[in-house]
């Protein structure tokens, strides 16, 4: 993603923090009347030093990233042809960890070795006010039978899924905002 205005950078810092299952949110603008919503883009900043230094959950990060914009660009509403105001959403992947194998065995029900996924979203109008921000972390222990435990593929699988729920859900907010700003 192109480099970012100093307004939606930020509100990425203001969402910045807390736990991955936490969630953040700013003072929500009233979305306008007629908007239609085009995607700004996805990038990554990964929180923990750890994260950081690691090439393998830099990549990780990054197909997580490109997963997120492809879903992201398929649930967002289609453009009207009387739209009189264009928003964008941008989205910024703070954690993408696919959890570990060791944990899951040993105690994953006492949530060690989930997927943790944590996710800023914005949306943002033409003059670069942030009308929405939220921060949304989610985890996964991955196992659906006792043979999951052991899978490599558990962990990515478990983030592929959350990145699905945040999309659902954003969609469905989203829906909710446009019909109240309608009405």
């Amino acid at each position: 993603m192109s480099s970012l205005s100093p307004a939606i950078e930020s509100a990425f810092e203001s969402l910045a923090g807390g736990h991955a299952s936490g969630r953040g949110v700013l003072p929500a603008e009233p979305i306008p009347a007629g908007a239609s919503v085009t995607m700004g883009g996805v990038d990554i900043k990964l929180s923990r030093e750890k994260d950081q230094q690691s090439e393998d959950r830099q990549k990780r990060a990054q197909r997580v990233a490109t997963f997120l914009e492809e879903q992201l660009k398929g649930a967002l509403p289609p453009k009207s042809a009387d739209s009189t105001t264009e928003l964008s959403v941008y989205a910024r992947i703070t954690m993408a960890s696919e959890g570990g194998r060791a944990g899951r065995i040993c105690c994953a029900e006492l949530g060690m070795g989930h997927s943790k996924l944590v996710i800023q979203c914005l949306l943002v109008d033409g003059s670069g006010t942030v009308l929405l921000g939220e921060r949304r972390g989610y985890h996964d222990s991955g196992g659906c039978g006792f043979w999951d435990m052991f899978s490599a593929e558990v962990g990515d699988r478990g983030l592929d899924k959350n990145v699905q729920v945040f999309v659902s859900d954003f969609r469905s907010y989203l829906d909710g905002e446009i019909k109240k700003s309608s009405s």
